[in-house]
């Protein structure tokens, strides 16, 4: 199956992955172009803010699928790599 995850005027705040990755949002599936029925990330006009990992991505971790950020905020997300 495809699907796109598509967050427009969204707001990611404040979130936390205590046994992993992708505080904030965790996106994983097969690269494909983005687009109609496609899997893929699409972010517009958002903010991904606040946000922390125990591992990896704090704010957006993206594993595997296309990803399209247009006109958004990403700000202040942390991550501690060294746990991996």
């Amino acid at each position: 199956s495809t699907a796109t995850i598509l967050l427009r005027g969204s707001s990611v705040l404040s979130n936390r992955a205590v046994d992993g990755p992708g505080g904030g949002i965790y996106n994983s599936g097969i690269s494909n172009f983005i687009g109609v029925g496609t899997r893929g990330l699409v972010i517009e006009n958002s903010t991904i803010a606040l946000n922390s990992a125990l591992e990896n991505g704090g704010g957006i971790y993206n594993d595997s699928a296309n990803a399209f950020v247009s006109n958004a905020t990403i700000a202040g997300n942390t991550a501690d790599s060294s746990n991996t």
